[in-house]
């Protein structure tokens, strides 16, 4: 039995309020135009840590949904994890191919 029923019960992020304000963070930091710094400030540096880790929540949940797609295609397409290995072209791939497969 899978604990998960369908993606959206895994891919919470691109949903969540953190991120949406941490990309609007860098859209107003970026927007502005500035001179090239060496070093960063303060609030800078802040947003490129808060980046960083958002970087990895980003890459923990793509491997947490490119496992549940192998765990629910496998059954239709058990070859197709050693054909796309790339877990976002996997994704691509499930979602072309859909249920037209029986």
């Amino acid at each position: 039995m899978l604990k998960y029923a369908t993606v959206r019960e895994i891919a919470k992020l691109m949903r969540s309020p953190e991120l949406s304000g941490h990309l609007e963070k860098i859209e107003e930091a970026t927007s502005e135009e500035q001179p090239v710094k060496v070093a960063l400030a303060g609030s800078e540096y802040q947003l490129v840590v808060e980046s960083n880790n958002l970087v990895v929540e980003i890459e923990t949940e793509i491997r947490k949904v490119h496992k549940f797609l192998k765990d629910h295609y496998a059954m239709k397409f058990p070859e197709l994890e050693s054909l796309v290995l790339n877990p976002i072209e996997y994704a691509r791939v499930v979602k072309a191919l859909g249920n037209e497969m029986v």
